[in-house]
């Protein structure tokens, strides 16, 4: 099943790239680190199985809408992690 090891790999991509942004040197100092992440890959994926909607343990939970990238969000969110 390839959407599998698409999304793990997403997943892994996404979660690395936190896990790094994260940490920082104690002298204040900003790490800089280059990450090639197809954001439009990762959405497409986690957006089809959005669609597809789950089963969680015995709970049914319906198709959701699908996500969008925002710059500002992800910006955001990087600046917040360099500031931890």
């Amino acid at each position: 099943m390839k959407w599998k090891s698409t999304l793990k790999r997403s997943v892994q991509l996404i979660t690395l790239l936190l896990f790094i942004t994260a940490c920082s040197k104690d002298d204040d100092t900003q790490a800089s680190i280059e990450v090639n992440l197809d954001v439009n890959e990762a959405l497409a994926t986690v957006n089809e199985h959005r669609q597809n909607g789950a089963t969680c343990g015995s709970s049914e939970v319906s198709p959701a809408g699908d996500l969008q990238w925002r710059d500002a969000l992800a910006k955001a969110a990087l600046d917040h992690s360099n500031d931890m």
